[in-house]
């Protein structure tokens, strides 16, 4: 009996840090990783627990991929891990709240774009948080890389969008 509940915790984790399974696409599964979280954002930005949903995901997202580098795929951050994809795109859309109009729709293709970009490219100080040990180096990357969209996307929703839409 002991050992169903290790396993059911084991599945729940791999479940959870590979977003569903969709770690385990082939390729891109980091963009693909990507468009789940853009498509949080559309379903949940709205809802009044959408600030508390990435406060708590971060967290989890660290600790959640920690389990997944050392217990399950026992290498270093494993490209099946997307949970890290989808906490660094719900801070990306984290100061914005989706639309149905042209302008939801620009600002949810130009966050995508941007987090990906960052995400891929790894400018600094991206790149040098990914030598931080265990979840955290798997994870603040990716939310460094949505800061560094958000604020672009924050300027460009405010100061371009607003007054041309």
């Amino acid at each position: 009996m002991k050992n169903v509940g290790k396993h059911i915790t084991r599945l729940v984790l791999k479940l959870l840090g590979t977003v569903l399974f969709i770690g385990y696409i082939p390729y891109g599964s980091g963009t693909f990783g990507s468009l789940f979280g853009a498509g949080v954002w559309v379903f949940l930005s709205e809802k009044s627990l959408f600030p508390i949903l990435i406060v708590a995901i971060i967290p989890l997202s660290i600790a959640v991929s920690e389990y997944c580098e050392k217990e399950i795929f026992k290498q270093m951050d494993p490209r099946r891990v997307v949970i890290d994809e989808l906490s660094g795109m719900l801070v990306t859309y984290s100061p914005l709240r989706f639309r149905g109009d042209l302008r939801g729709i620009i600002i949810l293709v130009f966050g995508f774009i941007l987090f990906r970009f960052f995400d891929i490219l790894k400018p600094q100080p991206i790149k040098l948080s990914q030598k931080l040990p265990g979840g955290v180096g798997i994870v603040v990357d990716d939310l460094i890389a949505g800061v560094f969209s958000s604020v672009i996307l924050f300027v460009l929703d405010y100061f371009i969008l607003v007054k041309i839409l």
